[in-house]
C-alpha cells in the first residue's frame, strides 16, 4: 500500500511538471488516503514494523512537502517571494514530518489520540480550496489566497500543542474518495 502510494506521488510530481493540476491532486488524494490506512492495515494483519514506518514517512515527505509547492508553481504562485514560501513552507512540513517520527501519536486533555503540531496531510485539502479560488477567482485571488493560507498553516505544522486526529476511517475514506474523484473528473471532463 505504501509503495502504491509512491507510485502515486510521482504520478502526481509528473502531472505537476506538465501542468496536469487536476490529475496531481486527484492522485495525492488516493495517496493520502493509503498513508492514512497503510499503518491501520499492517497492525491489524501483524505485520507492522519499523521498516514500514520508515518507508511511510519518507513517501510523507515527498506527498505533503515537495508535491504540494510543485502543484501551486504550476498553478501560477511563481514569483521569488512565492518560492520563498513554498521553500518555507516545506521545510515546516518537513520538521512536522520528523517530530512525528520521534514523538508519534499523542493525547490531548481529554485523553483522546491528536497530533502535536498540525498533521502535513492537511495542505491536500488546501489544495482543493486553492484550487476552487484560482478557478472562481482568477490568478490573483489565487495568488493572494495562496500567500495568506500558507503561512498560518506552516506555522501551525510546527507548533507545539494537540491537533485533532480523525479517528472514523469511513469518513476519512469517503472524503478523500469523493475529493479525488472530483479532480478525476476535472482532470478527464473533456474526454469523457
Amino acid at each position: 500500500m505504501t509503495l502504491t502510494g509512491h507510485v502515486l506521488v510521482w504520478i502526481g510530481i509528473w502531472s505537476a511538471l506538465s501542468g496536469q493540476v487536476e490529475l496531481a491532486i486527484a492522485v495525492l488524494m488516493i495517496a493520502m488516503l493509503l498513508d492514512a490506512i497503510d499503518g491501520k492495515v499492517a497492525r491489524s494483519l501483524g505485520i507492522a514494523r519499523p521498516f514500514g514506518r520508515y518507508l511511510g514517512s519518507f513517501v510523507d515527505l515527498v506527498n505533503y512537502t515537495v508535491c504540494p509547492p510543485l502543484i501551486l508553481h504550476a498553478m501560477g504562485f511563481r514569483s521569488w517571494p512565492a518560492v520563498l514560501l513554498l521553500f518555507a513552507f516545506s521545510t515546516c512540513g518537513l520538521l512536522r514530518l520528523s517530530r512525528f517520527n520521534e514523538v508519534g501519536n499523542i493525547e490531548d486533555e481529554t485523553g483522546s489520540l491528536a497530533y502535536l503540531g498540525l498533521p502535513v496531510f492537511w495542505i491536500h485539502f488546501a489544495l482543493m480550496g486553492l484550487y476552487g479560488v484560482r478557478a472562481l477567482g482568477g490568478l490573483g485571488a489565487f495568488q493572494l489566497a495562496t500567500a495568506l493560507v500558507l503561512p498560518p498553516m506552516a506555522v501551525c505544522f510546527i507548533l507545539d500543542r494537540p491537533f485533532w486526529k480523525p479517528q472514523n476511517y469511513t469518513l476519512i475514506a469517503l472524503v478523500t474518495l469523493a475529493g479525488s474523484f472530483g479532480f478525476f473528473w476535472l482532470a478527464f471532463r473533456e474526454s469523457l
